[in-house]
């Protein structure tokens, strides 16, 4: 049941943001542009100042909402198959990848993933990486946006408990 909200609940937040999207392109275009999204063909016509624009098919450089939410859901999954991430990395991830933030919030709240044990593996990259101290890795994991519960686990499994 949860699963079934938090996908509604994306879903909705995806259409939210690329309507805003579309909206905004729409506005921001001239009118020629303004009448073609608009889809009468008249080039000379134009569209008043706070009117409704349906655009009645897709948008250059808009995703479809669910197609977004797919694909976000799929680089998620493939981030978190080659290395450890935070919900707060793998969302900044999924923004660089061209994700929305609701997208991307959304897809991180959607997935099943135990953040300790991710936050055990970012630990022990650190640690192989720079071979830093306790304290150091406590900071580092903070810093990646774990929280106080999570990065007390791995610098317990990675260091051994104090």
């Amino acid at each position: 049941m949860l699963r079934l909200f938090t996908w509604a609940l994306v879903a909705t937040l995806a259409v939210v943001g690329v309507r805003m999207v579309v909206e905004a392109q729409v506005a921001g275009a001239g009118s020629a542009s303004r009448a073609a999204a608009v889809g009468n063909g008249d080039p000379t016509s134009t569209v008043g100042a706070g009117s409704v624009v349906h655009v009645p098919g897709p948008v250059a450089g808009v995703q479809p909402p669910l197609m977004a939410v797919r694909d976000a859901f799929g680089a998620a999954r493939g981030y978190l198959a080659l290395t450890g991430f935070s919900p707060s990395s793998l969302v900044a991830q999924l923004r660089a990848d061209g994700f929305t933030r609701s997208v991307a919030w959304g897809v991180v709240a959607g997935l099943e993933v135990d953040w300790s044990a991710e936050a055990v593996e970012v630990a022990w990259s650190v640690v192989r990486n720079a071979g830093v101290g306790s304290e150091e890795l406590s900071t580092r994991l903070r810093a990646e946006g774990f929280t106080p519960e999570q990065v007390r686990v791995a610098v317990a499994t990675v260091r051994g408990p104090t």
